[in-house]
């Protein structure tokens, strides 16, 4: 009797491992079944998001572009919508909660974490992720990839990358100088806003205000849009905070407390077609101990009437100001502004 109790314990064991490694390369996730909130339930409930090999893979196109216009609606809720996934971590994720000093060590070997880039603009070099919209980074992995149906996306500052499953040994060789032949490369565009009043008087979408001596710390607002195969036209609204260190490149560094205000209009330009004007209302974002806060004006047609596709765009017209704030480490606020015209107020 002993003999045969052993037995079925035995059996009961290998099937219990059996089952748990299983689940160690795949894992399927039903956000009906999680208990989220209702506005993160991002898929029908007969719709599931697999977790392979620490990536998500998406059924199929229209999943993932559901699932996006979902968490564009709840922008504040990515770190939640991102919990419900067991063995995976995002670019956000991986890249946001470094310290200045694990940047600094990252730097020295930057091939080894896809996550992570160095980039060079207007003469000074930063360390970013290769992803500045914060919904996708949220939806791509720390490895730079993602699926969707047959294919994994991979991405670097300046390329993205796309091969199928079976090909996905080539694609995790696939680098800006180096393509195999079954890989697709494509460039990564990305545009810093322009704006211009109905009068012609311009100034650029960004500002920057430097602090302390030998311009050691830098507050820069910024609005861009990031053409990506997965989100061509969102435009992308941001505040930073950074502190130059080795290499005297410029690194993100947490404040105790930033906020980023807009308001104003943004429009989706497609060929000849302008469709109507999307208004925002003093729109406010705020965190403490951070060192990034953006928001994502998406492209969705539902809220740009006439047409059903293109690039957003602000329209400085009158009625756009943006303002990027940060409560610096010597206990005062830097403020830098994009508003119509320049220095001059607007009409709201």
């Amino acid at each position: 009797m002993k003999t045969i109790i052993k037995f079925c314990c035995c059996l009961l064991l290998v099937g219990l491992l059996a089952g748990m490694n299983s689940c160690q390369k795949e894992n399927l996730v039903n956000p009906s079944e999680t208990g989220l909130n209702e506005d993160l339930q991002t898929t029908p409930t007969n719709a599931k998001i697999r977790v392979v090999d620490g990536r998500l893979a998406f059924d199929s196109m229209e999943d993932f572009q559901r699932t996006k216009e979902t968490l564009n609606q709840s922008q504040d809720e990515l770190e939640s919508w991102e919990g419900q996934f067991a063995g995976f971590t995002s670019m956000r994720n991986a890249f946001d909660r470094l310290t200045v000093a694990e940047s600094e060590s990252i730097a020295e070997r930057i091939e080894d974490y896809p996550f992570a880039t160095i980039i060079e603009r207007d003469g000074e070099k930063y360390f970013e992720s290769p992803i500045q919209n914060p919904i996708i980074k949220s939806m791509v992995n720390k490895e730079s990839m993602i699926q969707i149906g047959g294919e994994v996306y991979k991405f670097t500052y300046n390329n993205q990358f796309k091969a199928s499953v079976g090909n996905l040994a080539d694609l995790k060789q696939a680098t800006d100088t180096r393509v195999p032949t079954s890989v697709t490369k494509q460039e990564i565009k990305r545009t810093i806003q322009d704006l211009a009043d109905s009068r012609g008087r311009q100034t650029i979408g960004r500002c920057e205000i430097k602090y302390r001596a030998g311009r050691q710390f830098k507050l820069k607002g910024q609005i861009q849009r990031e053409d990506l195969a997965l989100n061509n036209g969102d435009c992308i609204m941001s505040t930073k905070h950074y502190r130059r260190g080795g290499f005297g490149i410029y690194y993100l560094n947490r404040l105790p407390y930033m906020y980023l205000h807009v308001k104003g209009h943004f429009v989706l330009i497609w060929n000849n077609c302008n469709g109507n004007p999307f208004k925002w209302f003093s729109r406010y974002e705020s965190g403490g101990n951070v060192h990034t806060i953006s928001e994502v004006i998406s492209r969705n047609p539902n809220d740009f009437g006439g047409c059903n596709s293109g690039a957003v765009t602000p329209l400085h017209d009158g009625a756009f100001w943006s303002e990027y704030h940060g409560s610096t480490h010597d206990g005062k606020y830097r403020i830098c502004t994009i508003e119509c015209p320049p220095l001059q107020g607007c009409d709201y």
